[in-house]
């Protein structure tokens, strides 16, 4: 589960991180939070303070059924909810007064998507669905940067494209290549697309296949874009070095020994010399300093139970944790040195909550 934002940052550091995964938006000293609950159906909303990024509850907005993944805009007057089991994808457009979202249009998409990416300026959007074992697609759309609507233009199927790609995972752009990471039975799966800045069609370029029982939860691209980093349910993390040009370059490299389980997220601070990997199967977050290509283990801080995803704030002075066992986000401070987390506060959610974004 992806998981993706930070506030109050330098636009040199968003414009480093071209999915979107890991920072507000924009710059706000009055903003607004949004996180996804799969279990009830809902979005629930928060206000941001601009000093101290406390979290004050701010009501809810109904959602599609089982909302599993939010997407924020790049011009950040829009949320996503990619509706898992509602097969749509709910467009919500965002008042910066009341920080208050109200949806603006629905769009149909394949059975059972999973997450929604946008190109760096925010004119295309594709959709990764699951639909039937062995035919999952990849739906790419037009966006309207002025009403947030949807519009397809294409659709593609991973599956033809690597025999066994069965169920689509997660999805990363790094520069103009968008990577899908897919699992079947019994191999793991990264697929690349080209993607056309023109016209936003994507032309397979390759596959990277190992025969893995533990599962893809999370793929990523390095500050630098040169690397796919991944993460696995056995809580292994490596990374693959990439060409650019939508092939892959050697074979995966493993950073060591991850001291948690069920690893579903990874993210970097802007300079690239921190790493955090959410570890949902141990309850912990456990982060290393990155000097080239070593990984030095520097921290593990307990989080709530289940935590599926991070969001930084302040400079990656600040992050929030979606635990999806207890129904909360924790708000923490981040040690600018080993990464450690110290809890600030704790605030309730809807159900099964999957992720958080914000601008």
């Amino acid at each position: 589960m992806k998981r993706y934002i930070i506030l109050t940052i330098l636009a040199a550091t968003i414009a480093a991180c071209s999915n979107y995964k890991d920072v507000f938006t924009r710059n706000s000293t009055s903003s607004g939070a949004y996180v996804a609950n799969f279990g009830s159906n809902s979005v629930s909303q928060f206000a941001v303070n601009g000093s101290t990024y406390a979290l004050t509850a701010n009501g809810s907005i109904g959602a599609g059924t089982a909302p599993y993944y939010l997407a924020m805009h790049p011009n950040s007057k829009f949320v996503y909810a990619v509706n898992n089991s509602g097969n749509s994808v709910s467009v919500y457009s965002v008042s910066t007064t009341t920080r208050k979202l109200t949806l603006a249009s629905t769009t149909t998409v394949d059975t059972a998507p999973v997450f929604i990416i946008f190109n760096s300026a925010g004119t295309y959007a594709y959709v990764a669905s699951s639909v039937t074992a062995g035919n999952s697609t990849l739906t790419s759309f037009v966006v309207s940067t002025s009403t947030g609507a949807l519009t397809q233009l294409g659709t593609y199927t991973p599956g033809t494209d690597a025999a066994g790609c069965l169920t689509p995972v997660d999805m990363a752009i790094s520069s103009s290549i968008l990577y899908l990471a897919c699992n079947s039975t019994t191999s793991i799966y990264v697929l690349s697309y080209v993607m056309n800045t023109s016209t936003g069609g994507l032309t397979y370029g390759n596959v990277l296949t190992a025969v893995d029982s533990n599962n893809l939860t999370y793929i990523t691209p390095s500050i630098s874009g040169t690397s796919l980093f991944a993460a696995q349910t056995n809580g292994a993390i490596g990374y693959q070095l990439l060409n650019g040009d939508g092939t892959f370059n050697g074979a995966p490299v493993s950073i060591g020994t991850n001291p948690g389980t069920n690893a579903v997220a990874i993210y970097f601070n802007a300079a690239g010399t921190l790493m955090w990997v959410v570890n949902k199967g141990s309850n912990n977050i456990v982060s290393y300093t990155v000097s080239g290509t070593t990984f030095t283990l520097a921290a593990t801080s307990t989080v709530g139970t289940s935590p599926t995803s991070m969001t930084f704030a302040g400079s990656y002075g600040y992050a929030y944790v979606v635990n999806s066992g207890d129904n909360t986000v924790g708000l923490y401070t981040v040690n600018s040195s080993t990464g450690a987390l110290t809890l600030s506060s704790t605030i309730a959610t809807g159900t099964a909550p999957t992720n958080l974004v914000g601008y």
